[in-house]
């Protein structure tokens, strides 16, 4: 079963489930409805565990399912040998490892457990995408002691590939100087210099990447979502949170 297709057993088996139990619960608490109810709720575990995994790696899948188009990227530009942290002995017998640990740093993130790997082999780590996550770009980001020290350990040994010029001027800022921009890995899933998609088909709808709904939207976002619902067109969030009014804060939208 594939992993959408889980996704939607697991809720309509949840929802189904939550329906029996508040159903008995109006007609007196009549127990062997309510068992039913219990036992459809759990069963929305079964396809979560079974069938919600990354299909590269077998690891459960969180709200985040974009990061299986960078991974695909990497893997098809690079072929690499795939190594779990249960597996780091095999970095002994590499001679570089890519990380992509580091796309998501917020204030503060504490990367202990790579900075061990680090001192531990002495091999090339090549860090891809490195990002700062932060609301607005202030450029007095709070990098934590350890992360700035491994980020400095790390850029002794490659270029530090980071994911935008906000992330590049605050490293900067710090000291980390051995760093190029290159964006997000999914814009090298294609291998082409131009960053173009070559095709002879004529596309006869139009599709859009969209931000995962978090926080209340900015007034382009809005506007953005407004064009895709005017001209019919389909956009692709990446995750899976619900769009609401406290989104919005605003009727029009």
């Amino acid at each position: 079963m594939k992993v959408k297709k889980a996704r939607k057993l697991r809720d309509t088996l949840l929802l189904v489930g939550m329906g029996i139990m508040l159903l008995s619960g109006l007609i007196g608490g009549y127990m062997p409805l309510r068992i039913a109810g219990v036992i459809v709720t759990f069963s929305c575990l079964i396809p979560h565990f079974l069938f919600n995994r990354c299909p590269h790696c077998g690891r459960q899948l969180g709200r985040n399912t974009g990061n299986l188009v960078f991974w695909e990227a990497l893997d098809r530009l690079f072929c690499p040998e795939k190594i779990t942290y249960e597996q780091t002995e095999k970095l002994s017998s590499c001679d570089r490892v890519i990380v992509t640990d580091l796309i998501w740093i917020r204030e503060n993130a504490e990367y202990g457990y790579l900075e061990k790997l680090a001192d531990k082999y002495a091999i090339p780590c090549i860090p891809i995408s490195v990002g700062l996550q932060a609301e607005k770009f202030d450029p007095g980001f709070r990098l934590s002691t350890n992360t700035l020290r491994l980020l400095k350990k790390l850029e002794e040994r490659a270029t530090l590939g980071v994911r935008g010029q906000f992330t590049a001027d605050v490293l900067e800022k710090h000291g980390v100087k051995n760093l190029c921009v290159i964006g997000c890995p999914s814009m090298y899933y294609w291998n082409n210099p131009e960053f173009r998609i070559d095709t002879k088909a004529e596309p006869q709808r139009a599709s859009a990447n969209f931000k995962t709904f978090f926080g209340r939207l900015s007034a382009a976002e809005k506007h953005f979502l407004s064009y895709c619902a005017q001209h019919d067109m389909q956009f692709v969030e990446q995750t899976e949170l619900p769009f609401t009014r406290e989104n919005a804060r605003d009727e029009k939208f």
